[in-house]
């Protein structure tokens, strides 16, 4: 059957092993259904990985409680410099370091002060 089906696609012009031996699809079709295929692949795993990095963030930003907040963690404890103890975490307690919060959008309609200089 193949030496008949090579034969009468000869008459035609092309023939599925030439075609095969060149390194083009058997069919036109085929080739888009390849491309097709690749895409959705790629897609497919771009889906995955924007899922992964989802499933980080949100288990970056659930604290201890089980709650899942969106604030940014800030320092509870510090690493002293000293050469005589270990370098094990110390809280900060009521001194823990400040940090202001972003000036807001109504912010944009009051003047910046301007720093005059000292004169001595």
């Amino acid at each position: 059957k193949d030496s008949k089906a090579v034969v009468s696609t000869q008459s035609t012009g092309t023939s599925l092993l030439t075609k095969r031996a060149v390194g083009l699809p058997p069919t036109d079709d085929a080739d888009i259904e390849w491309q097709k295929m690749v895409r959705d692949e790629e897609a497919k795993a771009a889906r995955r990985l924007l899922k992964q990095q989802a499933e980080e963030e949100a288990e970056q930003y659930t604290v201890p409680g089980g709650v899942t907040t969106t604030a940014e963690p800030r320092p509870n404890a510090y690493i002293p410099d000293d050469l005589t103890e270990l370098p094990v975490p110390r809280p900060y307690g009521a001194l823990a370091p400040f940090k202001p919060t972003e000036p807001g959008a109504c912010m944009r309609h009051i003047r910046k002060p301007v720093i005059k200089p000292i004169e001595i």
